[in-house]
């Protein structure tokens, strides 16, 4: 039996309706929560893990994110878009250094302009530090982003 002090939160009509509409409920109010800040750990994990495995399942059914991956698949993408690919290029490590930097300054600034007795400051230094492992630890060096400038 899974217990939890965070509810699934849903929209009353919802309730009783359809399976599909009650997982759709719940992606609209975890992608709300998601919206105003709240993290996963924040929010009832029921709620976080119908989330995922729809997204996940949904993927799936749909051709898996493989279709997305691939240069070729993508600038087929644009191209069925009606978009033609003028230039391209790929981000470098370094970039993708600047641009995690830059996401993680958020919590550097607010630490910055907050006591370090702040009520939130250890949750804030948390999160900074899980982030930064993340990526330092984790995705760095494994992720890609391409640049693609289009006519059309």
């Amino acid at each position: 039996m899974i217990t939890s002090q965070q509810p699934v939160v849903l929209t009353s009509s919802s309730i009783d309706s359809s399976d599909e509409d009650v997982v759709e409920a719940n992606v609209s109010v975890v992608d709300a929560m998601h919206s105003a800040l709240l993290r996963a750990e924040e929010m009832s994990p029921v709620a976080v893990r119908s989330y995922c495995v729809d997204f996940y399942l949904t993927q799936a059914l749909e051709g898996g994110f493989a279709q997305y991956l691939t240069e070729d698949a993508l600038r087929e993408e644009i191209r069925a878009a009606g978009f033609e690919v003028v230039d391209d290029d790929q981000a470098s490590v370094q970039e993708w250094d600047v641009f995690e930097a830059g996401f993680r300054g958020r919590f550097t600034r607010w630490l910055e302009a907050h006591d370090a007795d702040h009520r939130a400051a250890e949750q804030v230094r948390r999160q900074y530090e899980e982030q930064r492992a993340a990526y330092e630890e984790g995705y760095r060096g494994v992720l890609g982003m391409a640049y693609f400038c289009l006519r059309g």
